[in-house]
């Protein structure tokens, strides 16, 4: 769909999740019914989601009221019904945002730890998102590249694209794992191209900024700029998760 607009309006694209249009991410899934009456079932799908949609573009970023500790539009919404939508209109239906307020003290005091947990992720994540390699002028899916089919060890389960800044040094890559029920690990390589136009010479350090705990900086391989296309660099991604690791050089 983002093809279909030229690269200039890239950084004018809303990327989103849920909106007020929309049956929110947590809302339960219905089956033999159509998209548009369906959720993902689970608040935990965003740790899978919103990396893959907010890291993509460059534009702004919508997190809708509640997203953050998986707010399911549960309850009827007077006219809307229980629907799993949360529009402009129909602000009472929200019984885990509720948790968030607080009796109007807007400190999380009744939000179980998994959905704290979902937040601290949110709020790193949005981090990124002001990355100056996501800011950058560079795109590149990488999926075509890293194939089973080419090399062994990368599952077929893995999905990733970089952004990066051109000649900066630096990239981010994003890595989704679409296993069925499983952690997948594997290696991610990068094309000459994108080594190229990043500017990577010598050697280069790869870091975990991003998983399911939220913002990390782990140091995960270091790799000369002239092997991150043959050797790539490790990766081990949770299931229903995508992980980010940012490339530098010194």
């Amino acid at each position: 769909m983002r093809c279909a607009f030229p690269p200039i309006a890239r950084g004018h694209l809303v990327e989103y999740l849920e909106n007020h249009d929309e049956r929110r991410v947590a809302s339960p899934i219905v089956l033999d019914a159509g998209p548009d009456d369906s959720g993902f079932g689970s608040a935990a799908a965003g740790y899978h989601l919103a990396p893959l949609q907010y890291l993509s573009g460059s534009g702004p970023v919508l997190l809708l009221n509640g997203q953050e500790v998986g707010e399911p539009g549960a309850q009827a919404e007077g006219y809307q019904l229980a629907d799993g939508r949360t529009t402009v209109f129909d602000y009472w239906a929200m019984p885990e945002f509720v948790k968030w307020v607080n009796g109007g003290r807007y400190d999380g005091g009744e939000l179980s730890k998994t959905q704290l947990a979902l937040r601290q992720f949110y709020a790193a994540l949005l981090g990124l998102c002001q990355d100056p390699s996501v800011l950058g002028d560079g795109y590149w899916g990488l999926k075509y590249f890293n194939r089973s089919e080419r090399f062994a060890d990368c599952p077929a389960d893995l999905y990733s694209f970089a952004r990066f800044q051109s000649g900066s040094r630096r990239a981010l890559v994003v890595v989704a794992n679409f296993g069925a029920g499983v952690a997948v690990q594997g290696r991610i390589r990068i094309p000459q191209e994108v080594v190229a136009a990043a500017g990577f010479t010598g050697d280069v350090g790869v870091r975990l900024l991003l998983d399911r705990k939220g913002r990390r900086d782990v140091s995960v391989a270091t790799v000369n700029a002239g092997r991150l296309t043959s050797d790539g660099f490790p990766v081990s991604v949770s299931d229903q998760s995508a992980y980010v690791y940012a490339i530098a050089g010194s």
